[in-house]
């Protein structure tokens, strides 16, 4: 049986749409930023080989993400799920899953919970955690992570 993976990949989410929208005019834009490439979460299946099955969903609208919104979207994932899986989650995705983990009982048993470059709180961000900010106990995603 092949470990399942699941990653939940980073976004940027802004207090109010007038922020979204001065940022969409005031972001600087080339060529290399557009063209297509691969980060290192299109590297995990071949690197860690046939043993493992890393699933990479496309969370909606990740460049002016809302909380409500992942979370619907990971509810129809986990039902896919197999027991004992891994869960990773880069920069927004992280911060995500420990809101996520923190107010919700997953459904499927947690084999690890990996966060990688997840950001903490609004204090020391460029961008607002808007409605994916932390809860103030994070005990239940501790026992479940």
């Amino acid at each position: 049986m092949t470990q399942q993976i699941l990653v939940i990949h980073g976004g940027t989410s802004f207090d109010v749409y007038e922020d979204y929208i001065a940022y969409l005019k005031n972001k600087e834009i080339s060529l290399e930023k557009i063209r297509s490439s691969k980060d290192w979460k299109d590297s995990l299946s071949p690197q860690l080989g046939q043993n493992f099955d890393v699933f990479t969903p496309k969370m909606p609208n990740g460049m002016n993400a809302r909380y409500l919104e992942w979370r619907l979207w990971l509810e129809k994932i986990i039902p896919l799920l197999d027991n004992n899986i891994i869960l990773i989650g880069h920069s927004l995705g992280g911060i995500f899953l420990a809101k996520y983990l923190s107010e919700n009982l997953f459904s499927k048993t947690i084999k690890a919970t990996i966060l990688v470059a997840a950001p903490f709180d609004n204090a020391n961000s460029e961008e607002s955690l808007v409605d994916f900010a932390l809860p103030k106990s994070l005990g239940k995603f501790a026992n479940q992570g």
